[in-house]
């Protein structure tokens, strides 16, 4: 049964009208950031981007990642796993960027409506590592997220473990909108001790 198929939310970002500048390892003005401009998912890309050039991969979980593939789920924190954290490179990125520390590894700024976290690898699902990973393609440049069947494990652990019914909407809100495969998300759920869980969350979504 094929799982992974793209019909990604294309909603524009509402922001406070700034820019930020971008500076290369010369220290010389490389791009201005127009945030106003971008949406969620040119704005993801572009901090994406902008870390792999100083070596950091990223992966976009959590409930942003939902908000790519449902464009009901609202969110205003981007979850991003980075595949290493140099602190001062990515603190002088992040500055460049518009962004302030606020606590570790997360980041605010006046020009977005959301907060950037990073966290640590590998990306996970419940106790269960993720190996691949979706790529998503933007007028700004490519990121990789979780893919639909992943993103709604990603989302169920949340209910499964903390009973965040925040967390059951937003899972089933990516079901409702993309083929997933639910043979891996009920033997998954085995694994997380939560098969009466899951069987709910199927009758919610065949409802």
């Amino acid at each position: 049964m094929p799982f992974l198929k793209f019909r990604a939310a294309t909603h524009p970002v509402t922001v406070i009208v700034f820019s930020s500048m971008l500076w290369n390892n010369g220290g010389m003005p490389k791009k201005k950031v127009h945030w106003k401009d971008l949406t969620l998912r040119e704005s993801i890309a572009t901090i994406a981007g902008e870390m792999q050039e100083i070596g950091v991969e990223t992966v976009l979980t959590g409930k942003a990642c939902a908000a790519i593939y449902a464009p009901r789920v609202k969110t205003s924190v981007l979850d991003l796993v980075t595949s290493k954290y140099p602190v001062t490179k990515i603190e002088k990125l992040m500055s460049s960027l518009g962004f302030t520390a606020m606590a570790l590894h997360s980041f605010r700024s006046p020009m977005v409506p959301f907060e950037v976290v990073f966290f640590a690898w590998p990306p996970i699902v419940g106790d269960e590592i993720v190996g691949r990973y979706a790529t998503l393609k933007t007028p700004h440049g490519s990121f990789k997220l979780l893919s639909p069947t992943d993103c709604v494990r990603h989302r169920l652990a949340a209910w499964y473990r903390w009973s965040e019914e925040e967390a059951l909407d937003q899972a089933l809100a990516v079901a409702s909108r993309h083929e997933i495969d639910l043979p891996i998300i009920r033997r998954w759920s085995e694994w997380e001790w939560s098969l009466d869980m899951y069987q709910e969350f199927v009758g919610k979504l065949s409802a």
